[in-house]
């Protein structure tokens, strides 16, 4: 068990201080014994705040406490030391006499805090006493100041009204306490509760100079808000004396406030002035400019002019003047004489530049002509009439502006010489008025210009093709250069010697109304070989030509142009064995188109013949046909030849070789070469004659033409032996027969057409065989 220990303390009555203690057990004891006093420690109680008590978060807190002894102590020898946490509240400090002692502590952390008091006696003995307090969060107050604002300043003696709006989150608005503060003259003791919304007012005076005044709001908890403003408390600066310059003042001068007496300011500010100008009653202008500038006063103007003085704090009051603008003079900058450039054809115009009148004068002026250095005293306005000028007259005028009141300065304008006249526009036109391509255009000068000063007039013609300058310089225009739907224009200028007049034109366009002739085709030959014709002939220049061509299978048409020099040549393909018929028109630029023209026809004969397109091939002996190898004796080929004679065509030559073999006619004892020519078809048209081994006419075979040939030889006997019964026989060289001989040589065949036959495409076969009986 734990072992418990009683105190032994004396029963007194309470309270006995020491000394009475003392006496009292000396009286109640006898004898010798001494009596002994025990030390005793000392004791404590928290009187304040109770257990559990709650406070605000930055709420100032006083704890109370009271100490006792129990022994001859005393009690201001005790001290006394406070702690909450790790924190000293209180540092040690004496008990009062009567034994209390008190700490005063704001609490920062929210939540139960635990609070210890301890009192030490001089023998180091302790006693210790601990309460528990609730610190509650606590929102500060907050105040915003309405008026006055920063930068506001009042006169000495004025009554500055001060406005707040406070708020708390935990307190009411009446239960803040709001005070005002100035950095000049301190707390000012204006007291007043704010309202349940938490308006707050209150009124003052401050003294003079800048003040920053800060209000503060503090709620039960002690905690504070607070709002600042700048002030200043100044007295104002007196009134400037002002005057206006130049006095008077005439129209479109600037008017200048000038401060002749500085105003002056009670605290020794520097003064700056504010000029307010007013123009008839209505403000013109306000602030530092004190001019109103040149060129803006008008004659009878009532201008006023108010110099605000500024110490930097406010306006005083303003000094003043005011003035009326008199008539200003007008002005002119300069006169010229127009046109730039006059004849004598022109009136002259004085023409002013830059009239001014400030007070807005009609513009007027006076007028003075001077003509080669005399002054013309007639005319006073601002025409000089052309009739009174002549070439290379020098001519001035002076004007002179004036209002009502004044004359302006004069100006002179710059010398004008009298210029020539320039002859006048002609009237022309060009003839025919509606010309063909064919026309020569004529420009006629209808109506002669005419010429001011009498000079004598020429002219000068230019023409343009469609809006080109073309190279004809006279009046006429030949056809060559025209062609349809051409614009022509005659420009024609007159021209005095010195310069040229105005031009005059007239315009036409070449409209080909006719149509062309129609174009004229060259006869073809009326038979060809060839497939294809190429026709010629002639046709208007340029013109668009259309070929019509038909035969009995079809029809066609193509197109070409005419060339410049009126013929054509244009070529065409033709059907074998058909009559093809062609014509043309012509179309010209214009679009007309001309009756047809002649038709002609061609034939392309058929067969066709092979040699006939080979130029100049076969038409002579020399340049013979031959195409062929050599025809043997021995009757086995046959060479045909098919051909015509067309126009251009004299002859057909044809150059055949035939061989004989010698060898084989020993051998048969027959000779076989038997060359034989036969007109097998167009025996009735064509006739031929052939040459032996020359196309030399002393060759020739036959006295005439015929239409079968034959060559061979033929044993007659001829006395030496009779005539074998086989006239064919020959030997290797018997007396009985002929000698068989190589009779091998080449045959000219020499084809025409009869003299007496009309040209046809009737062809003709030769068929030409060797040893064929």
């Amino acid at each position: 068990m734990p072992c418990s220990v009683p105190s032994h303390r004396h029963a007194v009555p309470a309270p006995v201080a020491g000394a009475a203690l003392l006496a009292l057990l000396m009286a109640g004891c006898s004898g010798d014994k001494t009596v002994n006093i025990r030390h005793e420690p000392p004791a404590v109680t928290i009187t304040s705040p109770s257990e559990g008590a709650r406070f605000f978060q930055g709420q100032s807190v006083r704890f109370e406490a009271l100490a006792q002894v129990f022994d001859e102590t005393a009690l201001s020898d005790l001290d006394h030391a406070w702690v909450t946490g790790t924190s000293t509240m209180c540092t040690t400090a004496p008990v009062n006499s009567d034994g209390t002692a008190t700490c005063d502590w704001t609490f920062d952390e929210v939540g139960e805090q635990t609070v210890t008091v301890t009192v030490t006696d001089p023998r180091l003995d302790t006693a210790s006493a601990t309460v528990s307090v609730v610190i509650e969060e606590n929102t500060p107050p907050s105040i915003d100041l309405v008026t006055p604002a920063s930068g506001d300043f009042f006169e000495p003696g004025d009554l500055i009204v001060f406005e707040a709006q406070v708020a708390d989150a935990e307190d009411s608005s009446e239960d803040l306490v709001v005070s005002v503060r100035s950095s000049v003259d301190g707390d000012l003791g204006l007291s007043a509760a704010p309202s349940s919304s938490g308006a707050w007012t209150a009124a003052g005076t401050l003294s003079n100079g800048d003040h920053l005044i800060t209000v503060e709001v503090t709620d039960s908890a002690g905690r504070t808000d607070q709002d600042t403003a700048t002030l200043s408390v100044n007295a104002r600066p007196g009134a400037p004396s002002v005057v206006i310059s130049p006095e008077p003042a005439a129209s479109g001068e600037s008017l200048v406030a000038v401060v002749t007496a500085d105003a002056a300011d009670p605290e020794g500010d520097a003064v700056t002035y504010r000029y307010d100008w007013y123009l008839g009653g209505a403000l013109y202008q306000s602030g530092s400019n004190d001019t109103v500038s040149r060129g803006v006063t008008v004659r009878g103007q009532y201008w006023e002019v108010y110099a605000y003085p500024n110490d930097g704090y406010g306006y005083g009051d303003p000094g003043y003047d005011s003035i009326t603008v008199e008539n200003s003079g007008p002005s002119v900058d300069s006169v010229a004489i127009t046109p730039s450039a006059p004849d004598t054809t022109v009136d002259l115009v004085a023409s002013p530049s830059g009239w001014f009148d400030q007070d807005g004068d009609s513009e007027r002026y006076r007028y003075q002509w001077t003509v080669n250095g005399t002054v013309d005293t007639g005319e006073t306005t601002g025409t000089y009439p052309a009739a009174k000028t002549t070439k290379g007259d020098l001519v001035q005028v002076q004007i002179t502006p004036y209002d009502s009141y004044v004359d302006g300065t004069p100006v002179t304008s710059p010398t004008t010489q009298i210029e020539n006249a320039q002859p006048t526009a002609p009237v022309v036109g060009i003839s025919p008025e509606r010309p063909e391509p064919e026309d020569d255009l004529y420009c006629e000068v209808l109506t002669a210009s005419t010429d001011a000063d009498g000079d004598r007039i020429e002219y000068r013609y230019e023409w343009y093709r469609d809006g080109a300058l073309s190279t004809v310089t006279t009046n006429t225009v030949d056809s060559s250069y025209t062609a349809h739907g051409q614009g022509w224009e005659c420009v024609v200028t007159p021209n005095d010697g010195e310069e040229d007049g105005t031009s005059a034109s007239d315009y036409v366009t070449i409209n080909d109304g006719t149509a062309p002739d129609a174009p004229e085709i060259n006869t073809p030959f009326a038979y060809r070989n060839e497939e294809s014709v190429t026709l010629t002939g002639t046709c208007e220049a340029l013109c668009d030509l259309t070929f019509y061509c038909s035969d009995s299978l079809s029809s066609w048409s193509d197109t070409d142009t005419c060339t410049s020099g009126g013929t054509f040549s244009w070529s065409t393909t033709l059907s074998r064995g058909e009559v093809n018929e062609c014509y043309a028109t012509c179309t010209d630029s214009a679009g007309n188109t001309s009756a047809d023209s002649n038709t002609v026809s061609t034939e392309v004969c058929d067969p066709y013949d092979t040699f006939e397109d080979s130029a100049g091939y076969g038409d002579e002996g020399r340049d013979a046909i031959s195409e062929w190898s050599s025809i043997s004796d021995d009757g086995v080929d046959t060479i045909s030849i098919e051909g015509n004679m067309l126009e251009g065509d004299e002859a057909d030559w044809y150059r055949v070789t035939a061989s004989d073999d010698v060898s084989d006619d020993v051998s048969a004892g027959i000779d076989y070469f038997k060359f034989a020519v036969e007109l097998v078809e167009g025996a009735s048209t064509y006739e031929f004659t052939v040459y032996d081994d020359s196309y030399d006419s002393t060759a020739v075979e036959c006295a005439t033409a015929t239409n079968e040939y034959s060559w061979f030889n033929q044993d007659k006997g001829e006395g030496v032996h009779t005539i074998p019964s086989d006239t064919r026989s020959c030997s290797g060289g018997s007396a009985l027969y002929n000698t068989c001989a190589d009779d091998s040589r080449d045959f000219y065949i020499k084809v025409v057409r009869k003299g007496s036959v009309s040209m046809s495409c009737q062809h003709y076969e030769l068929e030409i065989t060797n040893g064929v009986w």
